[in-house]
């Protein structure tokens, strides 16, 4: 217990030193970094520059670039130039395949929206054969009111919901020539 609880205090103690001597050097370098600003700055956009792809390209090609032979750059071109023809012959044929792909779904599309179309026409023809009957049935309720008899009461109070059935089923049709009507079908 002891033995681990020193080497664990050890370690600790090596890992404070360690962290001091790291936060000098960087201490350090700021301060060093604050006395020659214009050195500081100089190297800083030097890196900048080397970072950037654009500039590093710019100096590899002027310095190593200049260093290959003809031949050598000749080559290069024709490989880059073969994988470049390969490159552009299968974006070709995937271009046409897209193309191909794109001309089937707007066929599917032409034929949904067509079948869509005549549902949407049924749909107006059904409502209003629902409405022409729930206007029947709210007429023989009405008819029916008239009517003291206990089978005259019996026969309104089915056809009133009847009326009421036929009055929500026209709604849903509505609900549905609304949703397509929204798709500006």
């Amino acid at each position: 217990m002891e033995s681990s609880q020193s080497v664990i205090d050890t370690g600790v103690s090596h890992y404070k030193l360690l962290e001091e001597q790291v936060f000098d050097k960087l201490r350090g370098g700021v301060h060093i970094a604050a006395e020659h600003q214009t050195a500081t700055v100089t190297a800083l956009t030097g890196l900048t520059l080397l970072i950037l792809p654009g500039p590093r390209r710019f100096l590899y090609r002027h310095t190593f670039g200049r260093l290959k032979s003809e031949e050598a750059v000749f080559r290069s071109a024709q490989v880059k130039q073969q994988s470049i023809t390969e490159a552009l012959q299968s974006d070709a044929a995937e271009a046409q395949k897209l193309l191909e792909r794109q001309a089937a779904a707007e066929a599917q599309y032409d034929q949904g929206l067509q079948k869509l179309q005549a549902t949407a026409r049924q749909l107006h023809s059904l409502c209003s054969k629902v409405k022409a009957t729930e206007s029947a049935a709210e007429s023989l309720v009405k008819t029916l009111r008239e009517l003291p008899s206990k089978e005259a009461l019996a026969l309104r109070s089915e056809m009133a919901t009847k009326a009421a059935a036929a009055r929500q089923q026209r709604a849903a049709l509505e609900r549905q020539i609304w949703a397509i009507t929204k798709r500006g079908i």
